[in-house]
């Protein structure tokens, strides 16, 4: 290629970038989820009346994005759609990062693909600012950084990773599975800088690299297993067999490579992870001497390790990865990446190519023009989306073992950099297979692709362009400004209206939604006072956001009455609420994946609070005296 053509296809791409931000903007506002969003605004908040993490407020993920939120609330007020636009912000600095250090490197048709298939599939489904979200842009940041032969070799992109993963750890402890991707790729470096100078690597040393290689799989294997779920086959193929492979490839590269004497070789490893740990020390030591010197160390560690962890891994959301139409899914994506990996003297028919590229183009587009209309060709889609992630990394990892001596050494530490990457990131979505969660992955299994396609040549590129073609079209067809609750299931139209609220002046939410809310608000802001506190029981954040009311108790996501204390807890309950003089209860009477309310502790709180009204549609009893 001349540098006029990477001149061109580098003003193409980021002019896409630019149309893609701008296209997701409308979006921002759209899709309000009551706890999701209520999470992210309550703490926020709370921080800046005053508060204190693990004292005053309990938050539902580890607490350190609730500062980065407190800081957006006091440059942009007290609106729920505040926080959605600067995660919109952070974006789009990842996708220019990855831009920067991926996809201006591919070809053409691959570059603009997955460019508009990365916006597509990324906040404008779903705009609230979730952790996993900033785990995902954190990721993707730290992998373009160190991806380039400039910055693989630099201390300092290592140390800025090591801070990146910090923060993301901070803001949800899925972030560790960013530590995990750093660790891989930091081998993958170590080993390339051994020569045939260097001498073989002895025995003890392939057993040690090889022990710490295989920790990676085997602790999501046991913590998979360790889970009460009835999916566990599916769980161990999406999660454990991906990083199988990329632990395999590492393995194998340190048999056949060479290395010093173990003493040495595992303190080269410890010099270059320096800069990372250094790194990664810094935001955790801030955080903890938050938690110090505000006596709550022992508070955090109950309510994250002990509480909020033994509920998400008892959660019972947990829909089958695999099914018929996954596996019906799968079909088209597992061979377009065998025709894409295989070389060119095993697999050398155009006709053939041509055949299964007309034949995947059919299906396709028979897929796009019936998902919005018929449930199973939707999760048929599905099914192939899913199966991106795994297949592509089994793939990119063939491909590093066939074709090792045919790709320079920039796109084999570009291929195992992703592979890697992808690998680790996809665990966000353990043990929550909603399709939300995907959302949280798909850019890596997008890039993956892209750089797989990239590392073959013609006819055998066509099939993984008419994928990525795919991912491109199938969003705005059959998912955008669809039911975002249903994602993975099925396309179903949504009415939004505005919820005309003082803290949500610009959030689309349903019509039921919108009617609740309203009335909900209203009650609340009539028999009670600003300066007075309110209970609300149970798991509805948004509450006390929305109304503009502290919380009686530091909000936290179940009760104890769900726990066979009930007498206990309602008498010690109704003791505190009168020595703090609260007027309102808020009884929320259908409640996401837990327990509902039992009648003998409503029909408690009536006789204490005699006036009430209920919101439209039953969700909630407004109690008050």
């Amino acid at each position: 290629m001349t540098s006029r053509t990477l001149s061109l296809k580098t003003i193409v791409v980021y002019v896409i970038v630019a149309i893609g931000i701008l296209y997701q903007v409308p979006y921002m506002s759209r899709y309000w989820k009551p706890h999701d969003d209520g999470s992210v605004s309550l703490a926020a908040w709370r921080l800046n009346e005053g508060d204190t993490l693990y004292k005053e407020i309990l938050p539902v993920y580890n607490g350190g994005l609730d500062f980065f939120h407190a800081l957006v609330f006091q440059v942009g007020g007290y609106d729920a759609g505040v926080l959605r636009f600067a995660l919109f912000f952070v974006a789009a600095i990842a996708l220019i990062a990855v831009t920067r250090s991926f996809t201006t490197k591919l070809y053409l048709p691959e570059a603009a693909l997955t460019t508009i298939a990365i916006v597509y599939w990324g906040p404008l489904n779903y705009s609230t600012a979730m952790p996993s979200w900033y785990n995902l842009f954190l990721a993707m940041i730290a992998c373009a950084l160190i991806v380039g032969d400039k910055g693989i070799k630099s201390r300092k992109m290592w140390f800025l990773c090591g801070v990146l993963a910090g923060f993301s750890v901070l803001i949800k402890l899925t972030g560790l599975y960013l530590i995990a991707a750093l660790a891989y790729v930091l081998v993958y470096q170590n080993q390339s800088g051994y020569t045939k100078e260097t001498g073989k690597a002895s025995l003890l040393t392939k057993l040690s690299i090889t022990l710490g290689l295989s920790a990676v799989p085997l602790a999501v294997g046991i913590m998979i297993l360790g889970a009460p779920d009835e999916d566990v086959i599916s769980m161990l193929l999406f999660f454990c067999v991906p990083l199988i492979a990329v632990s395999g490839y590492l393995i194998y590269r340190e048999i056949n490579g060479n290395s010093p004497a173990l003493l040495t070789r595992w303190k080269d490893l410890i010099y270059q992870a320096l800069p990372v740990i250094a790194g990664f020390a810094i935001p955790m030591l801030i955080f903890i001497a938050y938690l110090a010197t505000n006596g709550v160390l022992g508070a955090f560690y109950q309510h994250q390790f002990v509480d909020t962890l033994g509920r998400a891994l008892g959660i019972s959301l947990r829909p089958s990865l695999i099914h018929t139409f996954t596996v019906m899914g799968a079909v088209p994506v597992a061979l377009t990446f065998i025709v894409t990996v295989l070389p060119p003297k095993i697999l050398n028919s155009k006709v053939l190519i041509a055949l299964g590229g007309i034949a995947l183009f059919v299906s396709f587009g028979y897929i796009l023009y019936i998902a919005n209309t018929d449930r199973a060709y939707y999760q048929t889609a599905w099914g192939a989306f899913r199966t991106l992630l795994p297949l592509g990394i089994i793939a990119s990892i063939t491909l590093l073992y066939l074709r090792k001596s045919q790709l320079p050494e920039d796109a084999q530490r570009r291929l195992f950099t992703l592979a890697a990457f992808t690998a680790c990131i996809a665990l966000i979505q353990f043990p929550f297979a909603h399709g939300i969660y995907f959302l949280y992955t798909a850019p890596f299994g997008l890039l993956l692709a892209a750089e797989i396609s990239n590392a073959s040549a013609l006819p055998n590129r066509a099939l993984t362009i008419i994928l990525l073609l795919f991912l491109c079209a199938f969003p705005p067809i059959a998912m955008h400004g669809k039911n975002t609750a249903r994602l993975g299931i099925e396309s179903r139209e949504i009415s939004l209206n505005k919820l005309d609220l003082e803290r949500s002046k610009n959030i689309l939410a349903y019509d039921f939604d919108v009617a609740t809310y309203t009335k909900l608000i209203e009650l609340i802001q009539s028999h009670s006072k600003p300066d007075e506190p309110i209970f609300v029981l149970k798991d509805a954040p948004e509450v006390y956001f929305l109304a503009n009311r502290e919380p009686a108790f530091p909000y936290t996501w179940g009760i104890p009455f769900a726990e066979g204390e009930g007498r206990q807890w309602f008498e010690e309950t109704m003791e505190e609420l009168n020595e703090l003089g609260v007027k309102v209860v808020v009884l929320k009477l259908r409640v996401e994946f837990q327990p509902q309310l039992p009648l003998p502790l409503i029909q408690d709180f009536q006789k204490h609070f005699p006036n009430g009204a209920v919101t439209p549609g039953g969700v909630f009893l407004v109690l008050w005296r």
